[in-house]
């Protein structure tokens, strides 16, 4: 995997505890402290063959009746890669069963 573009930065704020405790449990304010509060940005990866066809076969391997095959007596219960070009990806039934 090679990074095309990173532009990911943390956003840091800082949490003061106001101290103002009515029942006097604390015995001051406690110590104030940085935190990221979130994460401002995005990262651009690009994927080798191999990475593309782990990333899509993870993607579609819960999500078999995602694909609309047009196919109404058959479930496919697993989908197979034939080639990734680009955006698109072309599959084949590997495993399928009858409703």
């Amino acid at each position: 995997m090679k990074v095309i573009k990173n532009t990911l930065e943390p956003v840091i704020e800082r949490w003061d505890d106001p101290g103002d405790y009515p029942n006097g449990l604390a015995g001051g304010p406690l110590p104030s402290k940085d935190f990221v509060s979130e994460i401002e940005g995005s990262i651009t990866v690009q994927l080798d063959e191999e990475e593309m066809r782990e990333a899509v076969e993870f993607y579609v391997e819960d999500r078999t009746d995602d694909i609309d095959h047009n196919l109404p007596d058959i479930r496919v219960r697993n989908w197979a890669i034939e080639r990734i070009k680009g955006n698109q990806v072309t599959f084949y039934v590997e495993e399928f069963e009858e409703r």
